[in-house]
């Protein structure tokens, strides 16, 4: 996956930067040691299904919409091994629904209120989406 992304010219900082954070952050613990050849549909499965159990114990829940980029990052990065030649089949395709992933739900905007300005102020809590 880092030489996928060294070779990749023409993508935008923040692209870049997206990409570089899902891979390190979660492509790379769960499927780092798994040679690319050995990666099949339910072993990333299986990462998306500890990505969810794993939302229990951290400080901060990945939300739906998070775990379902990190889908879209594996599968360009699989593509990519495939026009180079490494492999044959991608795993992780999306269109064909081989990876089962968590629904996503929109958050409900919330107008921002003196009652939760205030609250934000004092807890540093905040709205997913506020306006």
């Amino acid at each position: 996956m880092d030489t996928w992304l060294e070779m990749r010219q023409t993508l935008s900082f923040n692209t870049r930067r997206l990409y570089t954070q899902q891979v390190n952050d979660y492509l790379k613990p769960y499927l780092g040691s798994v040679p690319l050849r050995s990666c099949t549909v339910a072993r990333v499965q299986a990462m998306f299904v500890a990505l969810a159990r794993g939302n229990a114990t951290r400080e901060r829940q990945l939300s739906s919409g998070h775990v379902r980029a990190d889908p879209g990052t594996l599968d360009a990065a699989l593509n990519g091994a495939i026009r180079v030649g490494l492999i044959e089949r991608n795993p992780a395709h999306l269109p064909a629904h081989l990876v089962e992933l968590p629904p996503g739900r929109r958050p409900r905007a919330v107008v921002w209120t003196e009652a939760r300005v205030a609250h934000w102020r004092a807890t540093g809590e905040r709205p997913p989406v506020a306006v």
